[in-house]
């Protein structure tokens, strides 16, 4: 499911140029298009740029849409570490405090 939602935006850009007539939309015009623009005044967003942008210290990227797709991939793999940490997490300590300590049912 998670690998879904990483796949989510180039997902969304393959049903934009299939459904486009005549004029293809590029990736980065597909973000703002799709409403993932939003991302571009986060905090995430601002240090990608740092580290990877045209004036980073990597510059990786030139173009603002592959910016706001790392920065979803980023925003996405924090929200599955936050989902994991408070379902699983407790989920096993649970289970292995039973194995410790047996289940002493009433």
């Amino acid at each position: 499911m998670w690998y879904l939602l990483y796949c989510l935006p180039i997902l969304a850009y393959l049903i934009l140029l299939f459904c486009s007539s005549g004029n293809p939309v590029s990736f980065s015009d597909s973000f703002s298009l799709l409403g993932f623009d939003s991302l571009s005044s986060s905090t995430i967003y601002s240090t990608v740029s740092s580290i990877i942008g045209p004036e980073g210290v990597l510059p990786m990227f030139n173009s603002p849409g592959m910016l706001l797709f790392v920065c979803y991939f980023c925003n996405v793999w924090l929200i599955r570490l936050l989902v994991e940490f408070v379902v699983f997490i407790p989920k096993l300590a649970h289970s292995w405090l039973d194995r410790l300590y047996g289940h002493r049912g009433v």
